[in-house]
């Protein structure tokens, strides 16, 4: 059976080439010195380690940042130097690297990526009605001013994807750049679109980038990310259909158990315990409203906890990507599974196949055979969430051993865990986008 998941989103984007002359007239600019291409940039609290690669072919390389909310502070950390800048909403602030001595690569950091506005000038709670289909949380979305299509919600993925039924349905996006998404099958070449209006349930958020896919999807329109509400606390209710937006935790959390949110890259992930029938163990796991099954590890993550060989094996399964890669899966059950203060009981998982040449990607994913069983809050800003069984907690899981694709992940994606500690947005000229394609 197969098992197509979606990758974390890696976007690189072109902008158009400023002359040479505009570029002489400028004063002199902060310098970087680096003298290997590979780079890492601290922004804010996020680490994406050797996610940036130098290219003197680039007339403007322009890094977005993570969405800004507020002052913080961004780092590009070569080899041998590092630069750092305070930067704030709504700005650009550019610098040159220094490639061994004499390469000189004009780079500008981009905040233009802020908060949501409300489009009414509404107060309190914003609430996002989704269908939960075949799985997966479907919204309602505009995209500059089109009508209404769908899109999954997505937690493991930190950009907006459009697949080509929104362009169908009406969505105006002009493709101004070339992207990568780099996932387990490998790196495939996307178009991109910058400067976009993105509307969800009376918000609208401006300046955005998309990624646009030229295969059609079996999940809706597209994809849109949690990147997209953060400083936000953002609840989970599957009882009543319902993403709710507060501006902080809410004072009453009565049933509610109080979980410690950890980062992987930039995605949220939470803490697992697995009791395996001869071992209880504990693993970090990121929260992945994309995968339909209960939950997929990849080996680096299920060797280290000993999970291969404890449980009893009931069926496999073959993760797949854009590229050519793939990879084979076991599916074994797991006697007990405990989030929170809450056992859940005969729980179908994926492990890596543990002989599997290892393919690109690392940790593990809590899909919704899981995630949905729970009302959840969680608090991007303060690490911090909050789980209670819902009335679908004592449902019995699917054995899932044969028939039709499991844990899908979105039609229009790739592979899962693949490059979490890489997800950049970047803007690039159109030089370099076409050299990317040859």
């Amino acid at each position: 059976m197969v098992l197509k998941l979606l990758s974390l989103l890696v976007a690189f984007v072109s902008l158009g080439r400023e002359s040479a002359q505009a570029r002489d007239a400028m004063e002199e600019l902060p310098v970087l010195r680096a003298n290997s291409r590979q780079i890492d940039i601290q922004d804010g609290a996020s680490l994406h380690k050797g996610g940036w690669l130098i290219d003197p072919a680039v007339d403007l390389d322009v890094y977005e940042a993570d969405r800004t909310l507020g002052p913080k502070t961004i780092t590009f950390i070569s080899d041998i130097d590092r630069l750092a800048f305070d930067v704030l909403p709504g700005r650009t602030y550019d610098f040159e690297i220094l490639l061994n001595g004499n390469a000189r690569c004009r780079t500008r950091i981009s905040s233009m990526r802020q908060a949501a506005i409300r489009i009414m000038g509404s107060t309190g709670p914003d609430v996002i009605p989704f269908v939960l289909e075949r799985g997966r949380i479907m919204v309602k979305a505009r995209v500059n001013g089109s009508e209404p299509i769908d899109l999954l919600f997505d937690t493991g993925a930190n950009a907006t994807l459009l697949a080509p039924s929104a362009m169908e349905r009406g969505v105006k996006a002009e493709a101004t750049g070339v992207g990568q998404n780099t996932g387990l099958g490998g790196a495939v070449e996307l178009a991109t679109s910058s400067n976009n209006t993105i509307e969800v349930a009376g918000l609208r958020w401006e300046h955005e980038l998309l990624l646009l896919h030229d295969q059609a999807s079996t999940a809706g329109d597209g994809v849109l990310g949690l990147h997209m509400f953060e400083g936000k606390v953002v609840e989970f209710d599957y009882d009543r259909s319902v993403l709710i937006l507060h501006d902080s935790m809410p004072t009453s959390l009565d049933g509610f158990t109080k979980v410690d949110l950890g980062r992987a890259g930039p995605l949220p992930t939470i803490p697992v315990t697995f009791h395996t029938g001869t071992a209880t163990v504990v693993g970090s796991v990121i929260i992945d409203t994309g995968a339909t099954a209960a939950l997929f590890a990849r080996r680096d993550f299920a060797e280290p906890l000993g999970l291969y060989g404890a449980m009893e094996k009931i069926g496999t399964g073959r993760q797949t990507g854009m590229g050519r890669g793939s990879m084979e899966s076991d599916l074994v059950l797991l006697p007990t599974m405990t989030i929170g203060a809450t056992d859940l009981k005969d729980v179908p998982i994926y492990l890596e196949t543990a002989d599997h040449e290892t393919t690109p990607g690392e940790g593990a994913v809590l899909g919704m055979d899981v995630l949905s069983r729970f009302t959840m809050l969680l608090d991007m800003s303060s690490n911090v969430a909050y789980i209670k069984p819902n009335a679908a907690v004592g449902t019995p899981f699917p054995r899932r051993s044969s028939g039709p694709p499991i844990a899908v992940l979105a039609g229009v994606g790739a592979a899962m865990v693949a490059s979490v500690a890489t997800i950049l947005a970047r803007v690039r000229s159109k030089r370099a986008a076409t050299r990317l394609a040859t």
